[in-house]
């Protein structure tokens, strides 16, 4: 079974990875995806409150090697693009992944209105089986 974990470093995206621990017996492989260009600034040039997380790619090395410590056999996809549904989707459809596991963020439901949920979204597009990992209460 071929496995994408899909991480942005984000402590949400770390709970995401221990899941992806737990799948001895199948092939890993971490996604990144980097914004084409740097995040532009926020309101009035303000820095955005919360930036698009994305992963460096010492922070996806690291989680390899947390993956192989485990016993996951593992690699990395370090992507340049929109970092949204349409990556992780493109790649779990070109790479044939078996499974995609991706973080939850916990969000209003106004900030679900006006920006959407990236991981419904791979959810309800995706052509593959969803792992969607919330961090516990109170982390």
């Amino acid at each position: 079974m071929r496995v994408l974990i899909v991480f942005d470093g984000s402590p949400e995206s770390e709970a995401a990875l221990q899941w992806g621990t737990k799948l001895v017996g199948c092939d890993a492989t971490v996604l990144g995806v980097r914004p084409k260009r740097p995040v532009g600034r926020g309101y009035r040039g303000r820095p955005h409150p919360k930036p698009i997380g994305y992963a460096t790619r010492e922070q996806l090395e690291q989680a390899v090697s947390t993956l192989s410590k485990a016993g996951v056999p593992s690699d990395v996809i370090d992507k340049e693009g929109s970092p949204g549904p349409s990556s992780i989707l493109e790649v779990a459809a070109a790479d044939a992944f078996d499974l995609i596991v991706l973080a939850v963020y916990r969000q209003s439901w106004l900030q679900r209105l006006l920006f959407g949920s990236t991981a419904e979204s791979v959810a309800r597009h995706g052509s593959v089986p969803v792992l969607l990992v919330r961090l516990p209460a109170g982390k």
